[in-house]
């Protein structure tokens, strides 16, 4: 049928395999995600994958660095004994950084604005209930009338707490109800900044933080004023290339080793 419609009003045929193979912008950034676009041997394919593990490690690709991504996304997509996620995440994870990525020093754990507010609600118990160096009681009024901005700040702060050795990979994932925000990406969403740890001063009094609605900006600031963990949050507009899918509650950290969703 495809071939037949292609015939009769021109163009190409539409190319079923390709539609139907695996998503690398909506695959977990784990093990099998990585095997489900490996399988496909698709350099391009793996190139995304392998940005958004950069994008969830607090990192950009320059423009000029696409080369090196490219032929890194090549290694990984042919194949072969070491083209494993294990080895790519410890690549990527290693100090110094590779140089094609661009590591945003002020990048904090936040929440993730395309996970469920019921998922980000869990995680946010969780912490609350495993912090030991701040309390959840404490939060500050601006950040507590919005789960994701209540988020960003007890996830920020809970990744602090870990220390030197923290890995975005294993400490700020919460099966997807997190991400290692570059500040170029948790400045666009309202209020984030005022949030996250060491984030700028609260807004004065009586005023409203500028609304980050824009062409690829997926959240729209909520009306509502929900109290902590509640799910009545913001929606997605579009999608950005930071931002993954989940389903999963948290159990531990520990449960997100070598998986960022």
């Amino acid at each position: 049928m495809p071939s037949a419609v292609a015939r009769a009003f021109g163009g190409a045929p539409v190319d079923a395999a390709f539609l139907c193979a695996a998503n690398p912008m909506g695959v977990g950034l784990s093990g099998e995600g990585f095997s489900e676009i490996a399988a496909q041997r698709s350099t391009s394919q793996m190139s995304v994958f392998i940005e958004r593990m950069a994008n969830h490690m607090g990192a950009i690709v320059p423009y000029s660095a696409r080369p090196q991504l490219e032929e890194l996304a090549g290694t990984y997509a042919s194949g072969g004994g070491d083209a494993s996620f294990e080895r790519l995440a410890s690549l990527m994870g290693s100090t110094p950084r590779p140089a094609w990525m661009q590591v945003d020093p002020n990048a904090r754990c936040a929440a993730n604005r395309n996970a469920a507010p019921a998922l980000v609600a869990g995680a946010i118990d969780w912490t609350c209930a495993n912090a030991r160096t701040f309390s959840c009681s404490d939060i500050p009024a601006h950040c507590t009338n919005n789960t994701y901005r209540t988020a960003d700040y007890i996830f920020s702060r809970y990744y602090e707490e870990q220390g030197a050795a923290a890995s975005p990979l294993e400490q700020c994932s919460f099966s997807g109800a997190a991400i290692f925000a570059p500040s170029s990406l948790y400045n666009r969403w309202t209020g984030s900044a005022q949030c996250v740890v060491g984030g700028h001063v609260a807004p004065p009094s009586g005023t409203t933080p500028q609304m980050d609605v824009g062409p690829d900006d997926p959240w729209q600031a909520s009306t509502s004023a929900p109290t902590p963990g509640t799910s009545q949050q913001e929606g997605p507009r579009s999608t950005l290339l930071f931002l993954d899918y989940s389903s999963a509650p948290p159990s531990s950290p520990g449960a997100a080793r070598w998986s960022l969703l």
